[in-house]
This record gives C-alpha cells, structure tokens and sequence, in this order.
C-alpha cells in the first residue's frame, strides 16, 4: 500500500536552542516508516525553514500545505512538535476539521498524537487548551514587565512619534521570555525620547491650530493650503491628524493630566507628585498590532499611563481640550458613503491635480430616473476647501450611465473596436528574413507574450487583493515589449507605415480575453467585482468636468489613440 506523507517544519528563530528543520524532517521520517513498515511511502516536505513564528499566517509552506489538502494530495500530515503548525486554540481546530474533511490524518511526533484514534483526537484538543493557557499566562508576564518598564517612562522601541527622536541613555540587565516559553537574560539599551525642535513647531501648530478652528475639516485645509507636510514629507491627512491630537506623549505632566486619567479610571503607574509639569506622558499598551493589518487603538482604560522621561509640549489643560472638542465633533464630521454604485470609484482621477474623485451622494436628490444623485467630486479639492484644486464636479449618474453604454458597445463583436481589435490580434508580425536581431527580439517578445497569457490566466476569478499586483505586471511586461517595439522600429525605419506594433497585437489579445470571458457577465457582477474588472481594463481615466478621457490598456505610453475613448457627462447640476 502505498501512503503519501506531508511533513511540515519549521523553527521560530535562529537560535542554537530547539530542533533544526533538518532534524524535524529526520524524526518525522523515521516515525512515520516505525508506523507503516510494510508500505510504500512517499514524502512530501514543507520546509518553512527559520525566524517565522508560529501565529505569521504569512508561512507560504505552511498556506501551501492547506492548499494541497483541499486537492487531497497527501494522506497524512505530521510535525514534530504540535505548536510548529498553531499557536492558538482557533488555528488548531481549524486545521484538524479541514484536514479531517479531506480524509487527511494527523501525527504529532513529540505528543504521540495521532488522530486516526478517537483517544488521539481528544488528547490532542486537551493539550492545545493547556498550551493556549500556557501563552495567556505568557502575556499576563509580558504585561506585567511592561507595567515595570513603563514606571521608568522609558520609550520601548517602534516608530517614534512627531516631533522626538530615541536617544539611548543606559545599559540594562533584563529578563524576557522567548517563544519556547524560555526565560532568557539580556542586556538592553535604555531609551528616551528626545525633542526635535522643528517638528516640535509643527505639534504645537497643529494643537493651537484645532483648538482656534474648531474643526479637523478646517485643520486639513489650512495644512493643506500652507503646504505643511509631516515628518515624511506627505500630505496630512485625517487620520494622521487625529493620530497626534490624541496622543498623550505630547501633554506635559502636570495635574491636569493626573486628574483626566484619574475620573477615566485608568491606572497611573507614577506618584501624583511626579506630575511637577516638568515631563511628558508615556502611553504604553495603546496599540493593538494585527498581522497585516492596521493597528487598532486599546480602550483607555487598558492603557498603561507614566510619566516620561521626556519633555512634553502642550499643557494638560489643552490637550485635554482638544480630547473634549474631538469627541464633540466626532459626530459631526463629513463621512465618505461607506456603500455606493460608482463604477468609477478608485479608478477616475482630477485632471486639474491628478487626485483621485471620490463619489459624493446628495442624500435626498434624485434625478429623472429616480436614482439617487451622486457626484465625482476631487479629493484634494474637497479637503482644501478648493484651496489647492478647482476642478470642477462631474456628474456621476451621467457619467456611469455613459460608461456603461460604451461597455455594451465594446463587447457586441459586431462593433467595429471589437472588429478592430480582432484584426490587430490576428495581424502577422512583419519580421525581415534572416535579419538575426529581428528574431531575437520576437523571440523576447513571445516569451512575454506567454508571460502576458499566464496572468489572463489569473484573473479568472477577480480578486480585489490581487488586482493591483496583475496591473502592475501587466504594465512591467508591457513596458518590455514597447523597448522591443522601439528597437524593431529603429530597425525597419523603412518598411513603412503600414505594419502592426507588436504593443496593440498583444493588448487586443489582452482585451478581447477580458471582454470574452469577463464582460459579458458585467450585469450580474457586484460593484466591487464590476470595479476590479474596470481596473484591468481601464490604464487610466481622467476628468475635468467637461470631459472624461478612458485610456485602455494599450494607450499608456500617450502614442496610440486606437482605445481611447472621451465620455462628455454634464458638469454637476447641469441638464
């Protein structure tokens, strides 16, 4: 009988201490012929190799190894250890109910778990619980020593704050616990944060700036129309904004501090007399990190509030102003439509400044149609207060509806683009004989082609994550073969005006694949779907509010005008 066996490994970190992949991969093999020494087996390795945890869901093996099982490629899968595939309870139980789908079974060597046995199922569930609790109490000592850092209002590393930089100031004898649960002692560098006079200006502007407007749309504006910038040299935005107001490393220690945290009932690891107006506030345990995800802010009350090592800048009782009129305003703010129908949406840029245009619903106002009116609206414009952009809005019902009409015209074959896309893909390549240079470069231009036909092969199934990945390839294999075009050009300068390029042969192969086998189902798509199909279609789309210029894929380098395409939509308000 012949077994297929899928042995996965993997080590946390570089270190001397734990198994090596090398012998995780030995013991797992041995184990499994000491079970079936009869049979004939075949192994299938997913070496993770070093330095991913255990809780990364970005292991490509390990994402590999559950792609496979859904094909039911193997029929057993063994680790030597039960935490080298889940660090928590959740990601367990998942594994072993999608492997027991696929008839798949589960062997850990270290455990002596097996659960072709009901006993070994059961052990195995006991035994991830108590490792969960074991982590848990983990952290518990993970917090308590960060409570001990944060009483020496010391900065514990990461991205430092508007305004300070990390200075080191001394030598510490520490004790942490690693991912094999291990103590270990180390020596660290104690760090503090330091001001830096210039974006120091910047923080104090911003704070005094909100407290006399009022209004974080107004502060957006005002930074916006005096090119203020931050620290990166990129435009602020609210969510950088609100990022700085609400931070507390800026407040000074005074009593008003004290007393703010106090009445929240969040606990102050400082003496009421260290709040002498002199230090600022160290926050710690503010952030939530999530694994490819955007940090998340901790309630208040979970934070672990010091004072610090180094000099604040905005008196306690402004910050805390600032705090009151942010909660106020909160609910007064203009919100972006969080669900809305625009095709165009993420796509459509300004023509006047080259920023995106958001829709903008008039809720209340529909048109003849009984749809509800909505506008393309520039972002920058919008923010500045038109400050920094005048574009005029375009009308996004019109617009759409005008988009779509041009769609329908596409994919009908007996459209002349269509037709005319079909004589470019089916056009011969002129190539003078024996010219050896000439064939090289067709040669490159084949194998790019093939490239260019295995990411059609992608987008099969529209995925929003994937779709700026297969842009930009398609843009990077494009632009290789427009240097090919320019090379045969200079070449056959005078073969005349009347041969294909090899850029349109390849795109109107690109477009009648998307349109065959995507756009005649455009109707039944949600809009999400409809936009991501947009976008493979669509290289860039411009508006001025007198005219929208669709460029197709071919047209980005501004030398074809073969699949460009103007739509004339009404300005806003317009009839």
């Amino acid at each position: 009988m012949k077994i297929v066996v899928a042995i996965y490994s993997r080590k946390s970190k570089s270190t001397d201490k734990g198994e090596s992949t090398e012998i995780q991969i030995k013991l797992c093999m041995e184990h499994i012929k000491s079970l079936f020494p009869n049979d004939e087996i075949e192994f299938l390795m997913y070496d993770e190799g070093e330095g991913l945890s255990g809780a990364d869901s970005s292991r490509k093996k390990f994402n590999k190894l559950k792609v496979d099982a859904k094909k039911k490629i193997y029929d057993i899968l063994i680790c030597y250890r039960l935490d080298r595939v889940a660090r928590s309870v959740a990601d367990f139980a998942e594994l072993i109910e999608k492997l027991n789908n696929n008839q798949i079974s589960f062997i850990s060597v270290k455990e002596q778990f097996d659960t072709r046995t009901p006993m070994g199922r059961a052990m195995m569930y006991i035994a991830s619980v108590f490792a969960q609790l074991e982590r848990e109490i983990t952290a518990e000592r993970i917090r308590d020593n960060m409570i001990e850092l944060a009483k020496s209002g010391r900065w514990l590393g990461g991205n430092t704050p508007t305004g300070y930089k990390s200075e080191g100031y001394e030598l510490l004898h520490i004790k942490e616990v690693n991912e094999e649960n291990e103590v270990e002692a180390k020596v660290k560098k104690a760090y503090m944060l330091k001001q830096i006079p210039e974006e120091i200006i910047l923080i104090d502007k911003l704070f005094y700036k909100y407290l006399e407007l009022k209004s974080q749309t107004a502060l957006e504006a005002y930074l916006l129309n005096n090119n203020m910038k931050t620290k990166n040299k990129k435009e602020f935005t609210r969510f950088s904004i609100v990022s700085i107001l609400t931070n507390p490393v800026y407040a000074i220690n005074d009593i008003d501090m004290y007393n703010y945290f106090t009445e929240k009932g969040i606990e102050i690891y400082s003496k009421k007399e260290d709040f002498d107006g002199e230090h600022g506030i160290m926050a710690y345990n503010k952030t939530k990190e999530q694994k490819h995800k955007a940090k998340l802010i901790n309630p208040m009350e979970d934070w672990i509030i010091a004072v610090g090592k180094h000099k604040g800048c905005i008196s306690g009782k402004d910050w805390i102003a600032v705090q009151e009129l942010l909660k106020n305003n909160q609910n007064k703010r203009y919100r972006m439509p969080a669900k809305n129908t625009a095709l165009l949406s993420g796509i459509l840029r300004c023509a006047e400044c080259g920023s995106y245009m958001r829709p903008k619903i008039h809720t209340g106002r529909v048109n003849d149609l009984g749809e509800e009116r909505f506008s393309y609206v520039c972002h920058l414009k919008e923010v500045s207060k038109k400050g920094r952009c005048q574009g005029a809005n375009i009308n996004g019902n019109e617009l759409d509806r005008l988009l779509m009409k041009k769609i329908e015209e596409i994919i009908a074959p007996n459209n002349k683009i269509y037709q005319e896309l079909e004589r470019i893909s089916l056009a011969k390549d002129i190539i003078i004989e024996g010219n050896r240079e000439l064939e090289v470069l067709k040669q490159a231009y084949d194998k790019n082609q093939k490239d260019l036909d295995n990411l059609i092969q992608r987008i099969k199934y529209v995925d929003i994550e994937i779709i700026d990945d297969i842009n930009k390839e398609i843009k990077r294999i494009k632009q290789k073969n427009n240097e090919i075009k320019s090379k045969i050009e200079k070449i056959n300068k005078e073969q005349g005006n009347d041969r294909i390029e090899f850029s349109e042969k390849e795109v109107a192969k690109i477009v009648i694949e998307i349109i065959e086998k995507h756009f005649s189902k455009f109707y039944d798509l949600d809009i999400i779907e409809k936009r991501n199909l947009l976008k493979l279609l669509i290289n860039k789309a411009i508006g001025n509010g007198e005219k929208v210029e669709i460029d197709l894929l071919n047209s980005g380098d501004g030398d074809s005008h073969l699949f460009k395409e103007e739509l004339l939509p009404a300005r806003e308000g317009s009839k």
